[in-house]
């Protein structure tokens, strides 16, 4: 998502990142600052009181009443005045008034008048006279801005208007009529922004050259710098004024650094009592004074929705930028290819994160957005605004399809796993290995006891029978076997060798008690057989031999990458067959090594003396065993 919109700017997907800004300006809340700037309230108050009141004057109220209130509010120690209010007609009642308060203007002239432009549809269908006089009335064009590095040139893409509309000559000629406009809000309806110029059109049709128009709040900080000549640096696209540098994006764009609720932040002053001298003094010493409609100017709607407010006065906001400007209060949003760098970044954390293969270690991946969110407010809280939302977004997207995947791929390996254990152990055990993840398939030595079990005579007794008469009882005689080792004692079936059954205790999973339970297993294994000879009504008896060693073997997953086992190897698998095999030699059902008589408790054992077998160079000593105790 952040790609897309840094290569095809729809701006509906800003909206998300715009939100989690302005949850930074909640979580972060009001800021409390020395305000240098005081709101000249044209509020429901003053509208009262100037209608009904001594004065009897309703709205647009008589030039004479300002020319009084700038007066007063200068006279108190004002630096300078500006007014989001503009005078582009002459006083409806009478011309003297327009006279006075333009030599007002003249003795204090540090005021900005504020004023609106047209658009080019506007102007060409405004009356010819009404052209005329804006044709003529061009002291506004001695404000432009001035450039500095022309041959970038195409870096700035600045917001077009097509023609300023200044006030009246009378004023104009004395002091700034700059545009007053707070610009357009972002995608989401909502103002952040504002734009501190402006390229006239007209001005350019008309051989003007470029000509770049001043917001009204940045010729207002201008006067109150004392500074003369504002320029635009193409180069480093910021704004020039003596020593203030102002950043600006491409569009002349002045992203606002908001304090909080415009009425909590500066103080308001209502107009009614600038003109009867009703404050108290020193209240504007050295002070910017802005003449605005509040929120509860009735009728004169001037109200705009910002992070804090839902229904701003927009000369709030004009307060907040110059505030921001005196203040050096710049939020700075990261180009795009620092965000694109930082996406990248955090996604290889992420990415390394989860190539952990312990599930716990891949759940430090959610921590890698956690702080990055931590890392992005206090980023802004130094009035650097990282963008928060496509990069969390887009970790959260990659680690939680990583982890349905990995979710996915580790259920199909337990399911798999599962298929392949049942073959050797029970489903109790299996369960309890997976959830325990206590398995461990690789090659490893451990102690196991192993034991073979072999019929005794199989080959002449099979020739009794025809092909399918020995599949049928083997099958049969196996699978009973097999349940008493797997389903009663927990043994792990290995291997069926023709009609030898070979199977260990204590592998994949160790209780502690393998011998015993090996021992159990052999005695219950005969007496299933018994009654196995009963079920099968063969024409012989079926007999079986048993061989149990204890000691360490190697056990794991033994084969091709295709055909792949569960087994033991080692001596004490071939000494386990070695002395199954002795059981024809002594006429036992059931032979033992002193490895288990040793450690068995509470069985019988007949000493049977000492053999020689196979691969071992020191004879055996063999126990019978006789049953339990």
């Amino acid at each position: 998502m952040f790609v897309i919109f840094n290569i095809t700017r729809f701006e509906w997907l800003e909206i998300f990142e715009l939100k989690s800004l302005d949850i930074r300006y909640k979580i972060r809340g009001e800021k409390t600052i020395p305000s240098n700037i005081v709101i000249a309230a044209i509020d429901e108050k003053s509208i009262n009181h100037m209608e009904f009141g001594k004065y009897k004057d309703g709205w647009p109220w008589q030039r004479r009443f300002f020319g009084k209130a700038v007066q007063n509010i200068f006279l108190d120690g004002a630096k300078v005045i500006g007014f989001d209010i503009s005078f582009t007609s002459n006083d409806e009642s009478n011309k003297k008034n327009d006279l006075y308060f333009a030599s007002i203007l003249r003795k204090y002239p540090n005021v900005v008048i504020g004023s609106y432009n047209l658009s080019k549809n506007s102007y060409e269908k405004a009356f010819d006279d009404f052209k005329k006089y804006l044709n003529t009335n061009l002291y506004y064009l001695n404000y432009s801005l001035g450039i500095k590095n022309p041959t970038y040139r195409n870096n700035l893409l600045p917001k077009t208007n097509y023609k300023f509309v200044p006030s009246i000559p009378e004023y104009s000629q004395i002091v700034p009529t700059c545009v007053f406009t707070v610009g357009n809000p972002d995608s989401d309806g909502i103002f952040r922004n504002i734009p501190l110029f402006f390229k006239e059109q007209w001005a350019e049709e008309n051989n003007y050259g470029d000509v770049f128009l001043p917001n009204m709040d940045l010729m207002i900080f201008n006067k109150y710098i004392k500074n003369k000549k504002i320029n635009i640096n193409l180069k480093t696209l910021t704004i020039e004024m003596g020593k203030e540098t102002i950043p600006v994006d491409e569009n002349g764009i002045f992203q606002i650094y908001f304090y909080g609720i415009g009425n909590k932040i500066f103080k308001k002053i209502s107009f009614i009592d600038i003109l009867n001298n009703n404050f108290p003094k020193e209240t504007f010493k050295n002070k910017i004074v802005l003449f605005g409609y509040t929120t509860s100017s009735v009728g004169l709607y001037d109200l705009r929705p910002t992070p804090f407010n839902n229904n701003e006065a927009g000369v709030f906001i004009h307060a907040n930028t110059i505030q921001n400007l005196i203040n050096h209060d710049y939020l700075k949003r990261l180009n795009p290819l620092w965000r694109i760098f930082i996406l990248i970044f955090t996604l290889i954390l992420s990415l390394i994160m989860l190539s952990f293969k312990k599930s716990i270690n891949k759940i430090f991946a959610f921590l890698v957005p956690i702080v990055f969110i931590i890392i992005s407010y206090y980023s802004f809280i130094n009035k650097i605004w990282i963008d928060t939302f496509y990069i969390f977004f887009a970790n959260i997207v990659l680690i939680t399809i990583e982890s349905i995947l990995s979710f996915i791929s580790e259920y199909k390996e337990r399911r798999k796993l599962k298929g392949f254990l049942s073959k050797y152990v029970p489903d109790t055990v299996v369960n309890n290995l997976i959830k325990n993840k206590s398995l461990n398939l690789g090659g490893e030595v451990t102690d196991v006891v192993v034991l073979f079990s072999d019929i005794q005579g199989f080959t002449e007794k099979s020739e009794k029978l025809n092909a399918d008469e020995v599949l049928a009882f083997l099958n049969k005689y196996l699978t009973a076997l097999s349940e008493v080792i797997r389903n009663d004692y927990n043994g792990t079936i290995d291997k069926f060798i023709g009609d030898a059954i070979m199977s260990i205790f204590g592998a994949p999973v160790k209780y502690g008690d393998e011998i015993e339970r090996a021992l159990n297993c052999a005695i219950d294994m005969k007496k299933r057989l018994k009654k196995l000879n009963e079920e099968l009504d063969l024409p012989f008896e079926l007999k079986n031999g048993i061989g149990i060693h204890y000691g360490n073997a190697i056990i794991g997953n033994l084969g091709a990458p295709f055909r792949m086992d569960y087994t033991a190897i080692g001596d004490t698998v071939n000494t386990a067959s070695r002395v199954e095999s002795l059981t024809r030699k002594t006429k036992d059902e059931i032979l033992v090594t002193e490895s288990i008589f040793k450690n068995a408790k509470g069985f019988e054992f007949e000493y049977r003396g000492e053999f020689s077998v196979k691969g071992k160079s020191k004879p055996l000593k063999i126990y019978a065993l006789k049953g339990r105790l």
